[in-house]
């Protein structure tokens, strides 16, 4: 199990695990946790539950993601679970929560999606429909089980895998602040842009992958 430091007077090491809520399961390949929710909501009100819970839909959901899901055992044959992936913005455009950018690969149910009555918006995740979960657009109104996640805290300036990475010194506002994701709170200082305020200047990519700036 990968272990998160929390930086306090000291370094604490504890495995993901310890650090998710009660009730929440960890992740095995994102550093976070993952809750299941068997009451059914319409997207925007599942969404409204992950967020005051300190998360938001689950994103992205791998293989290692599905596996941990199923060995709960805690599905039903014909379940349907909302998670963060919608074309709500530009028809077909699909995007995942986190991520401006258009999603590319999507393990798609056979002749999704379809957008049918021209008002599927959002998309469940259909984890009993064959050996591997599909997915299928529906429309946002419509009211189903969900899946949220959570990231644990990392301390101020820090992000991703096990807090090893550090928010961009270009980061705006009081010690560079970025979030679980190194998305910068305050937007950028002159000069730079982006979510994560790594373009623009002579910004050296490599040193952002190795935690560097």
């Amino acid at each position: 199990m990968p272990c998160l430091c929390v930086l306090l007077n000291f370094y604490n090491c504890a495995t993901i695990k310890e650090l998710c809520p009660s009730g929440w399961l960890p992740s095995p390949t994102s550093e976070s946790c993952i809750k299941l929710y068997h009451e059914n909501k319409t997207w925007d009100e599942a969404r409204s539950t992950c967020q005051v819970a300190g998360g938001d839909l689950i994103i992205k959901i791998d293989g290692d993601k599905e596996n941990l899901i199923r060995a709960q055992n805690l599905l039903d044959p014909y379940d349907e679970f909302w998670i963060g992936l919608n074309d709500r913005d530009i028809e077909s455009d699909f995007k995942w929560l986190d991520d401006p950018r258009t999603v590319q690969e999507v393990d798609w149910e056979f002749d999704q999606p379809d957008d049918h009555l021209k008002n599927e918006d959002c998309v469940i995740w259909i984890p009993n429909r064959s050996k591997n979960a599909k997915l299928k657009d529906r429309p946002c109104s419509n009211t189903c089980k969900f899946i949220c996640e959570v990231f644990p805290d990392c301390p101020v300036n820090f992000y991703g895998p096990g807090c090893s990475l550090k928010c961009s010194v270009h980061c705006n506002g009081w010690n560079s602040k970025c979030d679980s994701r190194g998305m910068c709170y305050y937007g950028c200082t002159e000069g730079y842009k982006g979510k994560r305020c790594t373009e623009g200047r002579e910004f050296d990519l490599n040193k952002v992958s190795n935690g560097i700036v």
